[in-house]
């Protein structure tokens, strides 16, 4: 086969033929994998040309994309392709939490299926992959009732090891306005958390963020563009540690 061929082929294993950038390079760079006989100094640039450039692969977002015969790309499904880029997101920031922190997903979404990109190739749930089966008890009881029941339908948290405190809570935004997500993270202000809001678009937290609302939050917020999660590829990247970094500092 092509080497269009090879990452078309490689691109249709995944579930609903719908992947990102990073894992469909992991795929093709794995030791079995199609680009390991290709013979090119620079697979990477080498797929990044494909997936951009080949009329049977649809570019959803930045490092995102589908197979043109896709149940999501067939009938450019929007609220499909987004569905699938919540999970994949989901998924990603699992994994990046997993290389320091423990990590917990939110129970409506624990059985999605997710393709990993760091460790084991194989099909997992965002479950599985989550090391916290049961959100901590860190919410004291003098706050109200629904402080707690908003941290369990979070889509992603952080906590620390050794404390079981939350340090970073993450919303995937591929649809809505994020208000919800910003009066969940809003409830929590007085906890030190990095709160961040992935999405595409920035300008939309930043304009609700300055509703009188939300004054408590000024500053807190951090963004992260789903393309930044897209891309990640390898657990020891300089994009990995980057992305990291960004998000736990101060």
């Amino acid at each position: 086969m092509t080497q269009k061929e090879d990452v078309l082929a490689a691109l249709r294993e995944f579930d609903k033929e719908t992947a990102t950038l990073g894992q469909l390079t992991k795929k093709l760079l794995a030791p079995s994998g199609a680009a390991a006989k290709w013979g090119t100094k620079t697979p990477e640039a080498t797929i990044r040309r494909i997936v951009r450039d080949h009329p049977n692969i649809i570019t959803f977002s930045r490092g995102f994309y589908c197979t043109a015969g896709s149940p999501v790309g067939k009938v450019g499904n929007k609220a499909s392709s987004d569905s699938s880029q919540h999970t994949i997101s989901q998924g990603n920031l699992v994994e990046l939490g997993n290389v320091g922190c423990e990590t917990y997903v939110s129970p409506q979404d624990a059985n999605k299926p997710y393709s990993t990109i760091f460790g084991v190739s194989k099909n997992v749930k965002l479950g599985e992959l989550s090391t916290l089966k049961k959100l901590p008890d860190f919410v004291p009881p003098v706050l109200p009732k629904h402080v707690i029941g908003d941290s369990r339908t979070i889509d992603v948290i952080w906590f620390d090891d050794s404390s079981s405190m939350p340090v970073a809570m993450f919303e995937v935004e591929t649809s809505t306005d994020c208000a919800r997500s910003l009066s969940k993270f809003r409830a929590l202000r007085n906890f030190h958390i990095s709160f961040c809001i992935v999405s595409h678009r920035w300008d939309r937290v930043e304009k609700l963020l300055k509703r009188s609302e939300y004054d408590l939050l000024q500053g807190r917020v951090k963004f992260i563009e789903i393309g930044e999660l897209n891309e990640l590829q390898s657990e020891g990247s300089t994009k990995v540690k980057q992305l990291y970094s960004k998000i736990l500092t101060s």
